[in-house]
């Protein structure tokens, strides 16, 4: 974002990347070996780790498209970065400003690249899972669609009005690429909210009205104007209800597949549930470092509460709907082979003699008439 909004905070830095590789690796070790054993009764040393490769190259197999595209999303923004700082300034105040920023972000080379990469990965999880599974089996479809849809028509709007909310960073390219990325969504989120829309417009409408009447008493004072600052709170208040959302239509997917419904979601739609707790985390993490609360920068009520509360219940939503989505996947409790009593094999009379026959018979009937002498 601009230097008013970049600079405020910054005192809480960055994690050194050996921090996050080790909690990542960690994360993976945690998940590889309790996932298994809690779901599907296997215990750890019982899969080896080229099965473990295989069992992921099959996934990866099933939804190459979107491995593709999310991979694509990191290696530009891996080049982006790499080609290192190409912003200038005229100002020497601004510039001295960037410099400061840098020293305080030196990996990212700025907070805001964190939601560059955040809206680059939601574009990926509209144009290729939504594209690729059915509207109606999809978390993000529905009411929670036709919220964020919300959402990204108030950025536009804001970034149209106003220049003071621009993301800034090697991966913006001057602020142009992720409001791109946001227009591009509007196309695919309209028709993933067309559904909702029709149904139920009533509903809709009480609860975009009611998400904007809550927005617009929390707001900053960046644009110094509160009818364009009002559009930032409001985008963020619309995600965190279509998070809601998503999450509702997480559960009704998870008790319905328990009633007997096994359609299940589809192998993309699986996908976005392992990619959208990823792209809340960018943002609550964004929201929790980059900048402190200040009096200066509110225009009305606890826009910073709104942001940094909003942002991380986003997050829990998404890691909660994560959880019952592998649970429904995983889940053997009714279909494992492990949990099946095995059924008595009948009894064959091929390769049985005939005095095995009539000795069984025998005993079948000197036992009928020992329970007729107890009666």
């Amino acid at each position: 974002m601009d230097f008013s909004l970049a600079t405020v905070g910054g005192a809480a830095g960055i994690m050194s990347a050996s921090h996050v590789a080790m909690m990542g690796a960690t994360c993976f070790a945690i998940l590889g070996c309790e996932l298994p054993h809690r779901v599907a009764g296997l215990r750890p040393g019982s899969m080896t780790v080229r099965e473990y490769a295989g069992g992921a190259a099959k996934l990866a197999r099933r939804c190459a498209p979107e491995v593709i595209g999310v991979s694509a999303c990191l290696t530009l923004a891996v080049l982006l970065r790499l080609r290192g700082d190409t912003d200038a300034y005229s100002d020497p105040m601004e510039q001295q400003v960037w410099e400061q920023i840098k020293k305080e972000w030196p990996i990212l080379m700025g907070a805001d690249t964190l939601l560059n990469l955040q809206t680059w990965l939601r574009l990926v999880v509209l144009m290729f899972v939504a594209a690729r599974a059915e509207a109606t089996k999809l978390p993000l479809s529905g009411m929670a669609a036709a919220l964020l849809l919300a959402s990204m028509v108030a950025r536009t709007s804001l970034a149209v009005q106003t220049s003071w909310y621009r993301l800034e960073g090697p991966l913006a390219l001057g602020g142009d690429l992720p409001i791109a990325c946001e227009v591009a969504m509007l196309p695919r989120l309209a028709m993933l909210s067309v559904e909702a829309l029709r149904t139920s417009p009533v509903a809709a409408s009480v609860v975009v009205s009611v998400t904007t009447w809550f927005a617009s008493h929390h707001f900053l004072n960046l644009a110094q104007d509160p009818s364009v600052d009002r559009l930032f709170t409001a985008a963020h208040a619309f995600e965190t209800v279509a998070a809601c959302a998503y999450f509702l239509n997480t559960v009704m997917h998870y008790c319905s597949s328990k009633e007997g419904d096994r359609s299940g979601y589809s192998a993309s739609a699986g996908f976005m549930h392992l990619v959208m707790p990823v792209q809340a985390a960018l943002a609550a993490y964004y929201f929790l470092t980059a900048f402190e609360p200040s009096p200066n920068l509110v225009g009305s009520g606890r826009p910073f509460c709104l942001l940094c509360i909003g942002n991380l219940l986003q997050l829990g939503l998404y890691m909660i709907s994560m959880a019952l989505h592998l649970s429904g996947c995983f889940d053997s409790s009714e279909d494992s082979p492990a949990q099946r009593e095995p059924t008595p094999a009948p009894f064959d009379t091929t390769d049985a003699t005939i005095d095995d026959v009539l000795v069984g018979e025998e005993r079948g009937l000197v036992g009928t008439a020992q329970d007729k002498e107890q009666i």
